[in-house]
């Protein structure tokens, strides 16, 4: 929100009476504190698939060492599915990270010290309550974007995930056919 906007909504509200200003940023206090819970909420989400993906890929990554250590196991192109896999949850495993990293989210509530500058200035309190109005309905606006950006890494984790299992199981199952094939005729 361009300060010409604040302005405007500052002069419109207050025109309100202190009760109506109140409520307002009572309500505003309270939708701030609703998005925090959300956005904690979404962050766990992301956390638990995170988690997820980094143990199937620690569970894979070992298996496969493990195997091709092993005298008997050759790298053939049977094996390209399997690491298309990895190379999924490893990047879903990432996006999901990405959703989480700190960000400029805006609480409720303000500084005490935001206030010295309206109690020098002789502003009165309905003044006030209409600027800590705009206040809350620009960091509204703000974390709303915020909470977009990350669910759209966290989609995008999960669309490579179904993408990269989807179409590593195609690849596989297409590998396979010849050799069934053989194996039967």
């Amino acid at each position: 929100m361009n300060e010409l906007d604040k302005s405007r909504l500052t002069s419109a509200l207050s025109l309100a009476d202190k009760e109506t200003l109140v409520e307002i940023v009572r309500e505003a206090e309270k939708h701030l504190d609703a998005q925090l819970a959300s956005a904690l909420a979404a962050d766990q989400r992301a956390l638990t698939l995170a988690s997820i993906c980094g143990a199937v890929v620690a569970i894979l990554v070992g298996a496969l060492t493990s195997m091709f250590a092993s005298e008997n196991v050759k790298f053939t192109i049977y094996w390209l599915p399997v690491f298309g896999i990895v190379f999924s949850f490893v990047v879903a495993m990432i996006l999901s990270i990405r959703a989480v990293h700190p960000t400029d989210f805006h609480f409720s509530g303000n500084d005490p010290e935001n206030w010295i500058a309206d109690v020098k200035g002789g502003q009165t309190l309905i003044q006030s309550l209409a600027e800590q109005a705009i206040l809350c309905s620009d960091s509204i606006k703000q974390n709303d974007e915020i909470m977009r950006a990350n669910t759209k890494k966290v989609e995008a984790a999960l669309e490579v995930l179904w993408y990269g299992l989807t179409l590593s199981t195609l690849a596989g199952g297409i590998l396979l056919i010849p050799a069934v094939e053989l194996f039967l005729f």
